[in-house]
């Protein structure tokens, strides 16, 4: 007698496509820290209005239109600096949608405040990532070839002959590529799942949760199986064998863990209850054209990335300014910093978010404003950037 599968016998993994709809390959190092999968075929049912002559249904056709819907929430965890990208990187690039950025590091010849300047050409863009011990920046502007101007200072500044480590920078692009994501299940004889042609459609990053965590969502163009699998699915001649993954042991990075920099002044928050940072791509997979059964290619509509934001409210001119932008309906920038060690970074840089007026919740015996739905705005693919160091 068959025994059941235990739901936590599921490795995940997922890699960019060279191809729409193409199968990508993976490795072992391209396993995610995932806690939830969710994934849903979806058919288009046709309705019969022909006379039968009775009462029973008779069916339809099974060749009709067909999506796969997919979530997946997955840890931020620390990430070798020697890799090309961290672990989530290529759901990470399909849901902004330019290639990564990297930024290789540097040497530092002076920082004072705001400004810092490297030994060296650094050929950083604005908005790319600088990082130093434990702590994560963004280049607010490019002074010169050797010069930066900081989103903030450092609150330990950099000596001269200071080493800037590497980080990877991931902009919106014009296009989303599609993933590849690998569902693979114990024991041997288990059905393993794939989904290609993967748009990420929907991203979401939480603050001071247990542990920092991002939730993928989109949509596929097609659900191949190990258990129906035929010849030619996704490019494939057989399924894929699961990558070794022997002594996988991610490093988790505690949700309490960071930095918070809102608006213009120079002093961090220490306030914030809680965050949601979130982004969607308006993707449509383009599966109601004449002569598809099933999605072409991926379509974007306007991004749109907003932030909602929970602290204690006080008398702070930090804080008086976020009230003002909110009722004068004016942009302030934001950077949010998951973890404070190196190679465990992940920073949030939005430039410029447009608030309204807080909601004042006073069921607490402490005083919170609730900033919802505020919206980031840019001039071309700059409204947000997510960065690893």
């Amino acid at each position: 007698m068959a025994c059941y599968i235990g739901s936590n016998n599921n490795r995940v993994y997922a890699q960019i496509e060279s191809g729409f709809g193409s199968a990508a390959a993976v490795m072992s190092n391209d396993r995610l820290p995932i806690t939830r999968v969710q994934l849903k075929e979806r058919r288009e049912r046709g309705v019969r209005r022909d006379k039968t002559g009775g009462r029973t249904y008779m069916g339809v056709a099974d060749n009709l239109r067909r999506s796969a819907e997919v979530a997946l929430n997955v840890y931020h965890s620390g990430w070798d600096p020697a890799a090309s990208e961290p672990v989530c990187g290529a759901l990470m690039q399909a849901a902004l949608g330019a290639a990564p950025r990297v930024f290789a590091g540097g040497t530092v010849a002076s920082a004072s405040g705001l400004n810092l300047t490297t030994t060296a050409p650094h050929g950083l863009a604005p908005g790319q990532a600088v990082a130093f011990g434990g702590e994560i920046r963004f280049a607010e502007a490019i002074a010169s070839a050797t010069g930066l101007v900081l989103n903030a200072a450092f609150q330990t500044a950099p000596a001269a002959g200071a080493a800037l480590r590497k980080t990877v920078s991931y902009f919106p692009g014009d296009v989303n590529p599609s993933v590849s994501i690998y569902d693979y299940w114990d024991p041997a004889g288990s059905v393993q799942r794939l989904l290609t042609g993967t748009g990420i459609n929907g991203l979401k990053i939480w603050l001071n949760g247990d542990f920092h965590e991002f939730e993928f969502s989109g949509a596929a163009r097609n659900l191949s199986d190990s258990s129906t699998f035929q010849s030619g699915q996704a490019g494939m001649t057989q399924y894929p064998p699961e990558p070794q993954t022997a002594g996988w042991a991610p490093s988790l990075v505690p949700g309490n863990l960071g930095q918070v920099w809102l608006g213009n002044g120079p002093t961090e928050f220490f306030n914030v209850l809680d965050a949601q940072i979130s982004l969607d791509n308006s993707l449509d997979l383009r599966v109601k054209e004449f002569g598809e059964g099933s999605s072409g290619c991926l379509a974007g509509g306007t991004r749109e990335v907003r932030v909602d934001l929970s602290l204690y409210a006080n008398t702070s001119a930090e804080l008086e300014e976020l009230f003002a932008a909110g009722r004068q309906r004016t942009t302030v920038p934001m950077v949010f910093q998951l973890g404070n060690q190196a190679q465990h970074l992940c920073g949030i840089y939005l430039r410029s978010v447009g608030l309204e007026a807080p909601e004042f919740d006073d069921r607490d015996t402490k005083l919170v404003w609730k900033f919802s739905g505020a919206r980031a705005e840019g001039t071309y693919n700059d409204e947000v950037v997510v960065a690893f160091a």
